[in-house]
C-alpha cells in the first residue's frame, strides 16, 4: 500500500501505511489493529502517538479523536504542541478533542484552533463551593470545555474513586450539558480469574443506573494492566468486551442506545503526547493504517471494507442487460466499496465480457459439489470458468419458494468456499416470525448451519434479509436492521470467535433504494448492502454504492 503523507509525524509514525484505525492509550501498531477490529466507533484516549486518546463524540455520527494528556507538559512543551496541532492537516469528517491538565485548559483554549475540541480530565459531582482542589462543571464549561473523562482508571484504582461517585459525576456533568467520556475496565487480576465482563458491567451499571440519558456519553473501554504498561490487548479481546458491552446495553438500556453509543478503546500510546498530530491527520481514513511499530511485532489490518451486491434476480433481457452494463460502466463509484452484481446465469457470460472490471461478478446460487447429472444446475467449476468470484446463497426466495433448508445450504457454501468462491450468506426471518418474537432464534439458526458447514469465514459476507422487507416496498428501520447485526455479530463473537465476529462483514437487504440507504448506512454494524429491484438502475444503485461517504461520517 501506498505510504501517506503525515503532518507533524515523528520517527516512529514515519511508516504509516493506509488501514484502518483505532486509538487510545496505546501503542500505534495495536491501536491501528483494534481501530478496525473494535466493533463501534473510534477511540482514543492517552498521551501517545495514536492516542487513542479515550474521546469520542456520542451521538455526532463522526469518528472522533481524542487524546488525554493527563498530568503531562509544562507550558513551553504544551504551546509546542498546540502549535504542532494547529498547523496539523486534519480529516474534516472527525470530531477531535484534547484533555489538558487542568492548569493549561485556558492556555490551551486561547491558542488552539477551534477545529479541536477541549475535554476536561475530570470534574466535580455537583456545583462549585468548600470542595479544596476539585474543579466544577461550571468552571470547564466556562473555560469551553465540552467534555470530561470520568472513572479512568488512574482515578479509580490510584484515588479510589468508587462506581457511585463515578456515576454521580456523570449525571451532573451530563445535566449541565457536558459530555461525558465514561470509562471502564479491568484490572490484570480480574481478567486473569476471568472476571472481565463482571467488571465492566459492574461499571456499566452504576453509570446506566445514574445518567437520564446516553446521548452525550461515549464509553472508553480501557484494560487498566494495558494502560502505560506498554502492554495491549489483542484486537480480539477488545473485540470481544466492546461486544459484550453493546450487547449489555441492548438488553439493560435498550437496542437503539447499545447502537448509537460509540465505544472506544483505551491503548498505551507512550508517546502521544508528542506525535497526536500524526493521529489526527489518520484518523478519517476509512482504510486501515498498517504501521510497523518499533515495541511489537504485529500490525493491523482488518477494515471492514463497504460491499454492495446488486442482485438482478430473474429479470432483464440481453439489451435491457446492455443498457445497465453500459449505465454502471459510466457511473462514478466511491473507490473503498466491494461492488458485484449477479445477473441471472443466462447473462453472465455477456456481462463479464462488458461490465468494468471495477464491478465483480456473482451468482445467484449454485450446486453444492462437481458438476454431473444435476438437471437445471450450475456447478461452482463452470461459475469460476465464467469468471465469478462469489455465489448468493441461502437467499430467502430459495428458502421460502423453492424449499431449500438449512443443511442445503451450508452445503452449499462450503463446497463454493472449498473451490475458492466467496459466498454471500443469507439470513432473515418471515413477518410471522418477527411478530412471535423469533427473529432472533431463526437468524441464529440459519447462522449455526452456516457455521458447522464451513471450513473458514475469511470469504463469506453475512447478509441480513427480513424476508417481510424483500421485494415489499417495506424496508426494516435503520434501528431494527441494526440491532439484528448487532446481535449477528455477538453470535459470531460467542460461537465462532471475536476474531471472526470483528472481521466478518454484515449487509443488509430488503428494499434497499437510493432514498434509504444513507440512513441505514450510518450504523455502524451495517457493512454494506445487498440490492434487489434498485440494482437494476444503474444510476440508482450506484447512488446505493456511493452511499458509503455516509458511512464515513457516521465513522
Amino acid at each position: 500500500m501506498a505510504v501517506a503523507a503525515v503532518s507533524g509525524h515523528c520517527t516512529q509514525f514515519s511508516g504509516l501505511r493506509k488501514s484502518f484505525l483505532k486509538l487510545d492509550n496505546s501503542n500505534s501498531s495495536s491501536t491501528q489493529s483494534l481501530f478496525n477490529n473494535v466493533n463501534s466507533h473510534l477511540r482514543l484516549s492517552s498521551s501517545n502517538k495514536r492516542c487513542r486518546g479515550v474521546v469520542t463524540m456520542a451521538g455526532s455520527g463522526k469518528f472522533f479523536v481524542g487524546g488525554n494528556w493527563k498530568c503531562n507538559g509544562t507550558k513551553d512543551s504544551t504551546s509546542k504542541l498546540v502549535s504542532d496541532l494547529n498547523s496539523a492537516t486534519l480529516e474534516s469528517d472527525v470530531d477531535v478533542v484534547v484533555a489538558p491538565p487542568f492548569v493549561y485548559i485556558d492556555q490551551v483554549k486561547n491558542s488552539l484552533s477551534d477545529r479541536i475540541g477541549i475535554s476536561a480530565q475530570n470534574c466535580w459531582t455537583g456545583k462549585g463551593g468548600a470542595f479544596t482542589g476539585e474543579i466544577s462543571v461550571e468552571q470547564l464549561k466556562d473555560l469551553g470545555c465540552k467534555w470530561a473523562i470520568l472513572g479512568h482508571s488512574e482515578r479509580r484504582h490510584i484515588l479510589g474513586e468508587d462506581d457511585q461517585f463515578i456515576g454521580k459525576k456523570a449525571a451532573y456533568a451530563l445535566s449541565e450539558g457536558l459530555g461525558v467520556i465514561a470509562c471502564i475496565g479491568e484490572l490484570l487480576e480480574e481478567r486473569e480469574a476471568g472476571k472481565t465482563f463482571d467488571v465492566c458491567f459492574r461499571q456499566m451499571k452504576a453509570f446506566a443506573v445514574a445518567v437520564p440519558s446516553w446521548d452525550n456519553i461515549v464509553i472508553a473501554y480501557e484494560p487498566v494492566w494495558a494502560i502505560g504498561t506498554g502492554k495491549v490487548a489483542t484486537p480480539e479481546q477488545a473485540q470481544e468486551v466492546h461486544v459484550a458491552v453493546r450487547d449489555w446495553l441492548s438488553k439493560n438500556v435498550s437496542a437503539e442506545v447499545a447502537s448509537k453509543t460509540r465505544i472506544i478503546y483505551g491503548v498505551f500510546s507512550e508517546r502521544c503526547f508528542d506525535c497526536f498530530p500524526s493521529v489526527l491527520y489518520y484518523a478519517g481514513t476509512i482504510k486501515v493504517l498498517d504501521i510497523p511499530c518499533p515495541m511489537y511485532d504485529h500490525s493491523v489490518s482488518f477494515c471492514l471494507q463497504f460491499f454492495v451486491g446488486g442482485n438482478w434476480k430473474c429479470n432483464g433481457t440481453k439489451d435491457s442487460t446492455s443498457k445497465l452494463v453500459s449505465d454502471l460502466n459510466s457511473a462514478t463509484l466511491e473507490s473503498d466499496v466491494d461492488v458485484v452484481v449477479a445477473p441471472p446465469f443466462v447473462y453472465i457470460d455477456q456481462v463479464k465480457n462488458s461490465l468494468s472490471d471495477r464491478i465483480g461478478i456473482s451468482a445467484q446460487n449454485c450446486w453444492t459439489g462437481k458438476g454431473g447429472a444435476f438437471t437445471g444446475e450450475i456447478s461452482v467449476e463452470q461459475l469460476k470458468d465464467l469468471g465469478c468470484k462469489w455465489a448468493i446463497l441461502g437467499h430467502s426466495e430459495r428458502r421460502h419458494i423453492l424449499g431449500e433448508d438449512d443443511q442445503f445450504i451450508g452445503k452449499k457454501a462450503a463446497y463454493a468456499l472449498s473451490e475458492g468462491l466467496g459466498v454471500i450468506a443469507c439470513i432473515g426471518e418471515l413477518l410471522e416470525e418477527r411478530e412471535a418474537g423469533k427473529t432472533f432464534d431463526v437468524c441464529f439458526r440459519q447462522m449455526k448451519a452456516f457455521a458447522v458447514a464451513v471450513p473458514s469465514w475469511d470469504n463469506i459476507v453475512i447478509a441480513y434479509e427480513p424476508v417481510w422487507a424483500i421485494g415489499t416496498g417495506k424496508v426494516a428501520t435503520p434501528e431494527q436492521a441494526q440491532e439484528v447485526h448487532v446481535a449477528v455479530r455477538d453470535w459470531l463473537s460467542k460461537n465462532v470467535s471475536a476474531e471472526v465476529a470483528s472481521k466478518t462483514r454484515i449487509i443488509y437487504g430488503g428494499s434497499v433504494n437510493g432514498s434509504n440507504c444513507t440512513e441505514l448506512a450510518k450504523e455502524e454494524d451495517i457493512d454494506g448492502f445487498l440490492v434487489g429491484g434498485a440494482s437494476l438502475k444503474g444510476p440508482e444503485f450506484a447512488t446505493i454504492v456511493n452511499s458509503v461517504t455516509a458511512k464515513k461520517v457516521a465513522a
